[in-house]
């Protein structure tokens, strides 16, 4: 059934709390998150698209917070798309902060957190992307994003990761504008054979990185050949991945420092 309408009543009758008990609640088009609901509880609870609406654009997120308000906590369900198009999971285009806590994506992104977005607190995340713009700071720990596209993409915000873990053949960070990136920790992680050097393990341009992490492989030919891509035309050089000790077949990185 469509439950976009029963949510839609559920969030806006003032309460401050709303718990989705344990199933499936598929939404037809995006729900808005008003100042006065202040926490989501889902308990194992997915989140899914079921007959869109025409209006319902797939960079319109399924949850949407665009107005101020006081901070806004979500945690324990999981937005899953699988097989449906992407789709954005929580939009965050108001001024109010987003504490995120163990959340599962599929299919969908994580968080579009826009330009005139609070801060985002992220606690246990997997395995969607992550988008960002806007100057507030985005902290993330425990984060896991798994795919074969870009999983971060930063504009010119501010983002600490403490613990960070990717699968597949993927640039982690597109990091740009201005962004301020820090990695405290992580593994990456290639899986398959043939990675080209097409395929960085960041892209970083006009903007500071900082990261300290491994690359895990178990085979030669499923490794990574550059860690920090440029676009063409730069006058900066890709830091290749020969300047990094071996580990296995992998390869220890314990300080990667790369500025405008």
């Amino acid at each position: 059934q469509d439950a976009t309408d029963a949510l839609r009543q559920a969030f806006a009758s003032g309460a401050a709390v709303a718990y989705l008990p344990n199933g499936t609640y598929s939404l037809s088009d995006s729900v808005d998150v008003p100042a006065s609901l202040q926490r989501i509880v889902g308990m194992n609870s997915t989140i899914r698209i079921l007959n869109r609406r025409p209006t319902f654009a797939r960079s319109t997120g399924m949850f949407r917070a665009a107005s101020a308000g006081p901070p806004l906590f979500v945690e324990r369900l999981a937005f899953d798309n699988t097989g449906l198009g992407e789709q954005v999971g929580i939009e965050l285009s108001g001024p109010r902060d987003i504490v995120m806590r163990d959340i599962v994506t599929a299919g969908t992104t994580m968080l579009d957190r826009r330009a005139n977005g609070g801060r985002a607190f992220l606690d246990n995340m997997c395995c969607g992307l992550l988008r960002l713009t806007g100057p507030q700071p985005v902290f993330a720990r425990q984060f896991n994003s798994e795919g074969t596209t870009t999983r971060i993409i930063n504009r010119g915000s501010p983002l600490s990761i403490l613990g960070l873990k990717t699968e597949g053949v993927c640039t982690v960070l597109d990091n740009r504008e201005g962004a301020k990136t820090d990695i405290f920790g992580g593994l990456v992680y290639v899986v398959r054979d043939g990675a080209p050097a097409s395929v960085p393990s960041f892209i970083n341009s006009g903007s500071w990185l900082s990261a300290s992490l491994v690359e895990e492989s178990l085979r030669t030919g499923s490794r990574y050949q550059v860690y920090v891509g440029r676009d063409p035309g730069d006058a900066k050089g890709a830091v290749p991945v020969t300047g990094f000790p071996l580990r296995g077949y992998g390869r220890f990185i314990p300080t990667l420092r790369d500025t405008p």
